[in-house]
């Protein structure tokens, strides 16, 4: 027989110096290269994105130089405009506790059996699955293969008739029709995609790159496997472990490693290896690593996708995506003896066709296998602007525009930027349907950065048109470039732009779209958590506080996402002590304040940190404000100072206290939402852990000043509400918001001066080291972690002999004495002497609060001296009253020349 050979010119990539990306033409970028071109040999990289030029939406204060570029895109995979904003509505958009669809993220769930995850897969998916109208997925899927290889029908035709186990009766004879046992399928199933994938290869200069099908239904594969070439069963070993014929693949055994943490394994029926530049730096195990694809053996094939399939399928998606951080998808098909369907996952949910006939639609099944196992990474599924080179890996990356911090403006860039990566990134979303987030560290002319990829749902606004408006923003992460829209999921799939996708659920939901976007920001440092001294976490509070305010008051954006790890200590103070990252989920205020909605507004933060109001989830309460951040930022504030121990490592569940509660994602929101309300309006017991010594009773001090700023604000959330409704929760004010911030300012800067003049005492324990690269991310609330240097009772082996102080008294038990520090507090005004280095003077008001450094040293985890700005010496005051309706001063009171605060009076300012 003749060889039918396919040509692929496609080369692995190699590093370029820096000399020749500078030189590199505009005319020779990859930014002007056709994306998703099929129609020939692709470039390095293979997977050019669609570049939005204009870097989003452009608000009038942006001077960026625009490059031009407007390709046309060859059909089917046509990439249209960026989705639009839904029309506003005519109310004020209330706050709505997330999450918007269940998640299968690791961190919220403790997995000790492949069925825990079939089952939060199940919820994760829940009204995503879209079927094909028509035949309408089929014809896309071999659109894509008929336009890169353009007269591949004939091949496989003369191929065909010369198959001997192809009949011209239309049916492949080697494959059983009378099979009563899967087992039976899966040796002359394998045989015929073996046989395309040998007689289709690429040429010789190729086959070290070949492709193979494999039969693995009996053998284990390792979930979360962070080094899978060590990892791989024996033949013997993996027949021990799932010596079964009829049970599903999932449902294996699962082993017990030596550290006796549960070990899952999955078993797809057939996989696809290979590998190459995108998929791998070296030879491919048997590891969900190195899979292409799998495919799962069914004798037969229900009329309507079953629910078993689906949750099947689903966990060996979900597992590739997580060993697999830059695949955009995954094709995982269905085969039975007669009949075929093909499902592909993305971070939109899922799409997948009706049964297919692969006897009768031979052309079609030759087509899909050598779609799925492609030598064209990015039809696989890969992003292949991330790739392996002499065993590094590599970013690639041809931003429209960068930021220049010598100049300080935007600047429009034609050159390919090639930065190094780490081989792992330092996150990633471990699930199928959601924003896919995945953050590497890079690193590109001498600078360290953190690229985060992610998936942004249609209809939610461009994270870097928020980032290019806070520019110069201290205490707020600064970008240095990005690229918009790299591809639409709509279109990936081939919907028109104007179209909708609807799951095949009774209730038909529409299924939102999804674009892949990717910024690039400076590399900051740590959580805060491992701040190794108390000034260095406060001072980090406040500067975070202080990029809050300026960011919100001064631009109008709100972050609505404050959580434990979008709160950095910063590793360049000229961007503050700490810094707030992750803005894909901000607002603008006008857009809150008119009521306009976005699709997706649905989720609202990260529930172990979301304010009382957030959590109550009603419209009476308005929308999202700056004091349910600023509540967030004191969850956050508790959880480290309650919840680690002195060497800055999480404390175990069992003593958590009220915060395993607050991380428990089974709770009812509004159960929460209660929790938090009584543990505001109460004093609390609770022990603080993560300092020790005289530290402890500021500490203690400020969590409970907070607490009472916090008290009257929750009270008439909560009377706001329900079918009692005793008062109306009063709306924005702009005036009132300044307030609000000076006097959260104010709790923070007592507690800075309270312990700025403190006696020397013992050095701390030093927290666990930070590195800017890999450094160890603590786990996120809600992952249950045991420290294993924790002895059994948890307590550190740092820990001081000292008995830290409780705070105040237990509302359960009014008994409890209020405990507190041994150590002399000066309990007069405390007010350390002037310094010449004080950034503001007398006559400065507190909104030109700024931090000056006195030490050379840019390190901002070494003990050096830093003058802080002290809380301000309290001086009468003429304030403006902020305006009050006729129905809120008849609530709260008249106006004052010293105003009352409109949630109450009682506790907003910190005593002197």
């Amino acid at each position: 027989m003749t060889s039918h050979t396919i040509h692929d010119e496609q080369t692995t990539p190699v590093p370029r110096s820096r000399a020749s990306q500078s030189s590199q033409s505009p005319s020779a970028s990859h930014c002007d290269t056709l994306p998703y071109s099929l129609t020939g040999p692709l470039p390095h990289p293979p997977f050019t994105p669609k570049h939005d030029r204009n870097g989003g939406s452009q608000s009038t204060h942006d001077n960026v130089a625009i490059v031009k570029n407007s390709p046309s895109v060859s059909a089917p995979l046509r990439l249209g405009a960026p989705p639009s904003t839904p029309r506003a509505s005519a109310q004020p958009l209330p706050c709505v506790a997330t999450p918007g669809h269940a998640s299968s993220q690791d961190s919220e769930h403790t997995f000790t059996k492949i069925g825990h995850i079939q089952q939060a897969v199940q919820c994760e998916l829940a009204n995503s699955w879209v079927e094909e109208e028509g035949k309408a997925f089929q014809a896309h899927l071999e659109a894509i293969i008929d336009t890169k290889y353009p007269d591949l029908d004939a091949k496989i035709q003369s191929w065909l008739n010369g198959y001997e186990d192809y009949s011209n009766a239309k049916a492949w004879t080697c494959i059983p029709s009378n099979a009563r046992k899967e087992d039976r399928l899966y040796e002359p199933i394998v045989q015929v995609m073996n046989d395309i994938l040998t007689e289709f290869q690429p040429p010789d200069q190729e086959k070290e790159r070949a492709r193979a099908a494999i039969d693995t239904h009996k053998k284990p594969f390792v979930h979360n496997n962070p080094n899978p070439a060590d990892a791989t069963a024996t033949d013997e070993t993996a027949d021990e472990t799932n010596d079964t014929d009829e049970t599903d693949s999932t449902d294996t055994t699962d082993a017990t490693a030596s550290t006796g943490q549960t070990t899952l394994n999955s078993s797809p029926d057939i996989t696809t290896f290979g590998n190459g530049p995108a998929a791998t730096g070296k030879s491919y195990t048997i590891a969900y690593a190195f899979a292409l694809n799998v495919w799962e053996i069914k004798l037969r094939l229900s009329e309507k996708l079953s629910q078993n399939d689906r949750d099947q399928v689903a966990v060996y998606a979900r597992e590739i995506f997580i060993q697999q951080p830059n695949r955009r998808f995954v094709y995982t098909p269905l085969l039975s003896k007669r009949e075929l369907r093909v499902i592909r996952f993305d971070r939109a949910g899922c799409y997948y066709t009706h049964k297919i006939n692969y006897h009768e639609q031979a052309k079609f099944f030759v087509k899909l296998v050598l779609l799925v196992a492609s030598f064209d990474e990015e039809l696989i599924g890969y992003d292949t602007t991330v790739y392996w080179a002499n065993e590094k890996r590599f970013l690639s990356m041809c931003a429209p525009v960068t930021y220049h911090s010598g100049t300080q403006d935007w600047k429009a860039n034609s050159t390919e930027m090639l930065f190094d990566l780490e081989d792992r990134p330092m996150f990633s979303r471990h699930t199928i349907r959601s924003r896919g987030t995945v953050c590497w560290s890079a690193s590109y002319g001498g600078n360290t950065y953190i690229i985060k990829d992610y998936w942004r749902a249609d209809g939610r606004e461009i994270e870097a048109d928020f980032l290019k408006e806070l520019v110069g923003v201290r205490g707020v992460g600064q970008m240095f470039a990005f690229e918009n829209d790299r591809e639409s999921i709509k279109e990936a799939r081939g919907f028109n732009d104007e179209s909708d996708m609807h799951s095949d659920s009774t209730t038909r939901t529409t299924v939102l779209g999804r674009s892949f976007m990717r910024i690039v920001v400076h590399r900051h440092g740590s959580t805060l958590e491992q701040a190794h001294s108390p000034l260095v976490l406060l001072r980090a509070i406040r500067d975070i506080v202080l990029g809050h305010r300026e960011s919100f008051l001064e631009r109008g954006i709100l972050h609505r996402d404050i959580s434990f790890n979008n709160l950095l200590l910063s590793a360049k103070l000229e961007h503050g002590a700490g810094v707030i990252i992750d803005w894909d989920m901000a607002r603008r205020l006008i857009d809150l304040l008119s009521g306009t909605s976005t699709t997706g507004d649905a989720r609202t933060g990260t529930r172990a940190f979301q304010s009382v109001k957030v959590l109550l989830g009603s419209p009476q309460l308005g929308h999202h404000d700056h004091m349910d951040d600023l509540e967030s930022i004191f969850y956050v504030l508790y959880y480290i100072l309650y919840g680690y121990d002195t060497a800055g490592r999480r404390l175990p569940d069992e003593k958590l206290g009220r915060i395993a509660k607050w991380e428990n994602l089974s709770t009812e929101p509004g159960l929460l939402a209660e929790s938090k309300g009584f543990f505001i309006q109460n004093d609390d017991s609770q022990e603080l852990t993560r300092f020790d010594g005289p530290y402890s009773q500021p500490l203690c001090d400020l969590t409970e000043g907070l607490q009472k700023f916090f008290r009257p604000r929750i009270a008439l959330a909560n009377g706001s509400v329900g079918a009692r409704r005793r008062t109306t929760f009063p709306p924005y004010q702009a005036t009132q918001a300044k307030i609000d911030y000076e006097n959260f300012l104010d709790h923070i800067d007592l507690a800075i001066t309270k312990i700025e003049s403190l006696p020397p005492s013992t050095p701390l324990p030093s927290p666990i080291p930070f590195s800017l690269h890999g450094f160890p991310s603590p786990p996120s609330p809600g992952k249950r972690v045991h420290d294993d240097n924790d002895d059994a009772t948890g307590d550190s082996p740092h820990s001081p002999s000292t008995k830290r102080p409780r705070r105040g008294t237990s509302a359960s038990d009014p008994s409890t004495p209020t405990r507190r520090s041994t150590v002399p507090i000066n309990s007069s005004p405390l007010r350390p002497p002037p310094r010449a280095s004080t950034s503001y003077g007398g006559d400065e008001t507190r909104s030109e609060r700024r931090m000056t450094i006195t030490s050379d040293n840019d390190d901002p985890f070494q003990s050096h001296p830093v003058s802080v700005a002290p809380a301000p010496v309290r001086v009468a005051r003429q304030r403006v009253a902020p305006y009050m309706s006729d129905a809120t001063r008849e609530t709260f009171g008249s106006d004052r020349a010293t105003p009352r605060n409109i949630y109450g009076n009682q506790h907003q300012r910190p005593p002197s």
